[in-house]
């Protein structure tokens, strides 16, 4: 498990980050869901060390790593946010960045299918992270 100091389960038995060693500003900044990258792994969506593939096919080629402490690495260099490790990949330009990261190279399973598979174990989602989970 990625995060160990204030997590905690709710009755579904997910585990729900309340504090983590990147602080307050990261979950300020983290978008309308409230989901981290690291809470899929917390709850065995995704592992250390997941390769996820980019999808636009002139990215095809390039990869992430899910590194121990939820970021995803591209080339080396690590991103807090899937969109900014999809800007790593694109030169610069603005991405969606869970959409963008594909768990297989020819598939269609995308971070954002594993984040909404996530939310839809909580029954009160929409009131907890918010009601846009795109």
């Amino acid at each position: 498990m990625l995060y160990q100091a204030d997590d905690r389960s709710d009755s579904s038995g997910l585990v729900v980050s309340g504090g983590s060693c990147w602080g307050s500003r990261r979950r300020q900044r983290q978008g309308a869901s409230g989901v981290e990258v690291a809470d899929l792994a917390n709850n065995g969506l995704i592992a250390p060390g997941s390769m996820f593939h980019a999808r636009p096919q002139r990215h095809r080629e390039k990869t992430a790593v899910l590194g121990e402490d939820g970021r995803l690495s591209v080339n080396g260099v690590f991103s807090d946010y899937p969109s900014s490790a999809a800007r790593a990949v694109t030169g610069g330009l603005s991405e969606p960045g869970w959409w963008f990261w594909l768990t297989a190279l020819n598939g269609t399973r995308s971070l954002s299918t594993l984040r909404q598979e996530y939310l839809d174990g909580f029954d009160d989602a929409p009131e907890r992270f918010g009601a846009d989970t795109n």
